[in-house]
């Protein structure tokens, strides 16, 4: 089902499954009911993150159906803070040195150059929380900078 709706078999890692025998016996030992039981997971790992959602939506009509199955919430994760770093960074000096030109207007000086910078963390959040980086498609990406200027008269 996951190939025929666009994933290719580098993405799905089957795992292991288990064979699980269950009796259900009444009072007296006597065998009432057994059940027979396959128990596995399958893993997507995919860059088609639009395509989860419709697959899992398939997943549920089987499951309507009667596939006893669990449709797992999927995890998303940010892959690409690489290419990303760059211009946040650049755009994180850009507007330290905004905010020191209007610490420096106001105190009748006017800003030099870079004294030191450093770089604090990233911080990668689901769109609208402040914690969790893994339920939503959507992410907001933060950096911290500090960044000291020279003062000049």
């Amino acid at each position: 089902m996951l190939t025929e709706n666009g994933f290719s078999n580098d993405e799905i890692q089957p795992g292991i499954i288990n064979y699980v025998n269950q009796e259900y016996r009444d009072e007296n030992q006597k065998l009432v009911e057994a059940k027979y039981l396959l128990i596995g997971e399958i893993e997507v790992q995919t860059n088609k993150v639009r395509l989860v959602a419709k697959v899992r939506s398939k997943l549920n009509k089987l499951i309507a159906q009667g596939l006893d199955i669990q449709n797992n919430k999927p995890a998303y994760h940010f892959t690409k803070l690489n290419d990303i770093k760059p211009a946040m960074l650049k755009e994180a000096t850009r507007n330290a040195r905004l905010a020191a030109n209007e610490f420096a207007t106001n105190a009748g000086v006017k800003v030099g150059g870079i004294r030191s910078a450093r770089q604090g963390g990233f911080v990668i959040r689901d769109v609208g929380q402040n914690y969790g980086d893994t339920r939503k498609i959507e992410k907001n990406v933060r950096v911290v900078t500090n960044v000291t200027f020279f003062l000049t008269d």
